[in-house]
């Protein structure tokens, strides 16, 4: 994942780029003929302090490397933000983010 937080007038933007394929099962592999497996994102989380301040659900109709943007007030510039996705197959992806 690539993320970026600025804090503004009290106020943390964040944008987050979760680099994933983003799979339905429909698109045929040229190679090999078959249907590519099932896998995307179901889960995106972002956690500060402690608690967890976004939540996304997604499924197989995001495209791939789904980008995602919200904002917070309260964030305080050096704190961290916790950043977790799961997708069906099992995979997890965590990262940390700085507030600039």
């Amino acid at each position: 994942m690539k993320v970026r937080a600025i804090i503004k007038n009290n106020i943390t933007n964040v944008r987050v780029l979760a680099e994933h394929p983003m799979e339905t099962g429909l698109e045929i592999n040229e190679e090999t003929g078959q249907k590519n497996p099932v896998k995307y994102i179901q889960k995106l989380t972002c956690e500060y302090a402690e608690k967890v301040i976004f939540l996304a659900h997604l499924g197989p109709s995001v495209s791939e490397n789904p980008y995602v943007s919200f904002s917070f007030k309260g964030g305080k510039k050096g704190d961290t933000l916790l950043f977790r996705w799961n997708d069906n197959t099992g995979d997890i992806e965590k990262t940390e983010a700085i507030i600039n």
